[in-house]
């Protein structure tokens, strides 16, 4: 430290260096002792201020959260400038300011109130919050969830699921029976690898929640760095015209009962859970008012997207609907009742109708779901001309971006096949 001298009259006076009562030299930016005010750093960041602590050892990041002070330390400046700006960020997109009380709020008690403002896919939310979700985090205070925590639960759950797979698979084979998986698991298989992505997916979709309302102290604990997801999309199958009336007649030929519900989904590109819930009400002898769905939670309520639509139906699948309805006792209400005459369960039916008749068609190794009908009813419409809207509308979609989505590329190799088939090649535009 330089020594100032200073002359008067003469004389030479030296100030003196700073010292403690013991003699020890203290620093110009030493950590401030108690009542004496930390410097101000000049650069302030987008928003708040940081203030510069017991030497430069602490920054304390300052800033003002629903008509309260709020304080965070940071062992660097940049760490609490880079706070500051992120949220302020953040405040740009239509959050709010971060307080440090709503940090402590429990991950449990936060995901049930932003499901209470959900609307699409209330049941399946519902049970993934309670059977995954919450036995991770339930208890943890949604500020301190980091994103170690958040890797190491994928972790975890992708390598019990497939434990769990090969047990099950090794049982089965010793057995030789086809149900000693769901009777381990009491009716429930291990999550697949899309189901875990599910539940990745609307943890994602809370903590983004939190972090718009101010809950995050730490910042997302998702998004980009985490653990990369196998593509776990199912493949779209689209059956041609043979296979799809070949489906129809094994069904007339074995199941007959269940004719008129599989010849109505291929017709109309109904969901399953629309063709369960239907109801004599709904039929009016030439259309279908789709106004009501059968849920997982085992409840009948509104169709996916909330909407209200008609379904035309043509004179073969009418025809066909007529008879099954003249062969149900007429105080039943419901089109497509249960053996014991109550709602027809999905997974049950799946079991029961859907996988026998697609081995009996031949089709078993195309992994063929009753959801392929409703994508290739979809993919006859747009392929005979009929416009986007008019699809959309029709299948209930809740947009006609959806429909070109989902649909535009299984259409373009169909349209190539076609081609194919009469000897012609797909040209490039302008050619």
């Amino acid at each position: 430290m330089m020594h100032m001298s200073h002359h008067t009259e003469g004389t030479t006076m030296t100030k003196a260096p700073r010292s403690s009562e013991a003699g020890r030299v203290i620093p110009l930016r030493e950590a401030p002792q108690r009542g004496m005010s930390a410097p101000r750093i000049r650069t302030k960041p987008d928003m708040g201020s940081i203030e510069e602590r017991y030497g430069g050892r602490s920054f304390r990041a300052t800033w003002r959260a629903n008509g309260r002070r709020e304080n965070r330390s940071f062992t660097t400046y940049e760490e609490a400038r880079d706070f500051l700006n992120a949220m302020a960020i953040n405040i740009r997109q239509g959050g709010v300011p971060i307080a440090v009380s709503k940090s402590r709020t429990r991950f449990e008690d936060f995901a049930r109130h932003w499901l209470a403002c959900e609307t699409k896919d209330r049941s399946k939310k519902e049970s993934i919050l309670k059977n995954h979700l919450v036995p991770a985090f339930g208890r943890k205070p949604i500020g301190q969830i980091t994103r170690r925590e958040v890797q190491d639960w994928i972790n975890r759950v992708q390598r019990d699921a497939a434990v769990e797979c090969e047990v099950c698979d090794a049982l089965q084979t010793e057995l030789g029976d086809d149900d000693a998986r769901c009777r381990r698991h009491k009716g429930r298989k291990p999550p697949s690898p899309r189901s875990i992505k599910d539940h990745y997916v609307m943890l994602s979709q809370v903590m983004r929640a939190a972090e718009r309302e101010g809950y995050l102290l730490n910042g997302c604990p998702v998004g980009k760095g985490l653990h990369t997801f196998p593509d776990v999309d199912k493949r779209m199958v689209i059956l041609n015209d043979y296979q799809a009336d070949h489906l129809l007649e094994v069904a007339a030929e074995q199941f007959p009962a269940e004719l008129a519900m599989v010849h109505l989904d291929s017709h109309t590109g109904l969901r399953l859970g629309e063709l369960v819930a239907l109801s004599r009400e709904q039929y009016d002898g030439s259309s279908l008012l789709i106004d009501r769905a059968f849920k997982r939670s085992g409840i009948v309520g509104k169709t996916k997207t909330g909407r209200v639509r008609c379904v035309t139906l043509d004179d073969c699948c009418k025809r066909v609907l007529n008879e099954h309805l003249a062969g149900l006792d007429p105080e039943q209400r419901l089109i497509f009742p249960a053996v014991g005459g109550g709602m027809l369960i999905p997974t049950n039916w799946r079991k029961r109708v859907w996988y026998p008749l697609v081995e009996a068609a031949g089709l078993g190794h195309m992994g063929l779901h009753i959801h392929d009908l409703r994508h290739t009813h979809c993919s006859n419409l747009l392929a005979a001309g009929w416009e986007v809207t008019a699809v959309a509308e029709r299948l209930g979609h809740a947009s006609t971006k959806m429909t070109l989505d989902v649909y535009a590329h299984p259409l373009a190799g169909r349209q190539a096949a076609l081609l194919a088939e009469k000897g012609l090649r797909p040209q490039a535009p302008g050619l």
